[in-house]
């Protein structure tokens, strides 16, 4: 779904993320209660439902316990994580939950052929949104509802400051804008479904922080984790924008980071919904 930098496999070019281990723990804390609250009210008993960018499946299996005993698809583009979201759907015993890989800008699916849609940390990722986005139009009925999440990246904010933390967001970021998406583009979630063809547009924001002990090492690990693996550390070394030993620095002044004392971190997450006309 985006460019393919020198040397990154497929599965990785167009998450920033990467999949370390680490990173797909975090994936899996996610849940549609907190995660879906946006759009939980608008949803009903028997609507059909799908999931764009499934993941490990945490988020679908709790929307498929929403709209039962209506059907929930989830769809991800990286297999590993369609995998996982079949082994959960599986030991939930939730058999109105489908999963298949999908490319979002060829949905496999006929036209209006959902009550909802969801779409969480997708459209950040892939190089145009707004494809993703008529193609998900395509697929929802008229009258159906969609709604996107997604952390508006500018929003980070941080307490001890540090220059090598400065400088991890600034490799992140251009890593990112380098492999096809937009950090910052949150924030324009409600344009863009307006100017996808969705009426009746809302939006709403909520915060996600790491104030505790075990919250800010969990996350000083988490980051510097993506920053040592390979998919992140080959990439900037490779396009000159730092140099090894830095990024050896930088993993390091994240853990640091995330032993202090007085650690904090937050960030906001964007969200919009719409109805197809």
């Amino acid at each position: 779904m985006a460019s393919q930098p020198q040397g990154e496999s497929a599965s990785t070019s167009g998450y920033p993320q990467g999949y370390c281990a680490k990173i797909i723990a975090y994936f899996e804390t996610r849940n549609a209660r907190v995660d879906a609250a946006f759009l939980s009210p608008y949803l009903q008993a028997g609507m059909h439902l799908l999931d764009c960018g499934c993941g490990p499946g945490t988020i679908t299996v709790g929307l498929a316990e929403m709209v039962a005993p209506g059907r929930v698809v989830g769809v991800d583009f990286e297999r590993s994580q369609v995998e996982k979201a079949r082994t959960l759907a599986a030991e939930r015993s939730l058999a109105t939950v489908d999963l298949a890989v999908a490319d979002l800008f060829e949905l496999p699916f006929p036209s209006n052929a959902f009550d909802a849609i969801f779409a969480h940390a997708v459209l950040q990722n892939v190089g145009d949104p707004m494809r993703a986005l008529r193609e998900m139009h395509r697929v929802l009925k008229p009258g159906g509802i969609i709604g996107v999440r997604n952390v508006d990246q500018g929003t980070n904010i941080y307490s001890p400051t540090d220059p090598l933390l400065d400088q991890a967001h600034a490799l992140y970021f251009k890593r990112w804008k380098h492999i096809g998406g937009d950090p910052f583009g949150a924030r324009h979630s409600r344009a863009l479904l307006r100017e996808a063809g969705f009426v009746n547009t809302g939006a709403s924001a909520t915060t996600e922080c790491w104030s505790t002990k075990d919250g800010t090492q969990s996350w000083g690990e988490l980051f510097a984790s993506i920053v040592e693996a390979p998919a992140f550390s080959d990439h900037v070394v490779v396009q000159g924008w730092a140099d090894r030993p830095t990024v050896v620095r930088i993993a390091a002044a994240l853990r640091a980071w995330g032993t202090h004392p007085d650690a904090f971190w937050a960030r906001i997450y964007c969200e919009a919904i719409g109805w197809k006309p």
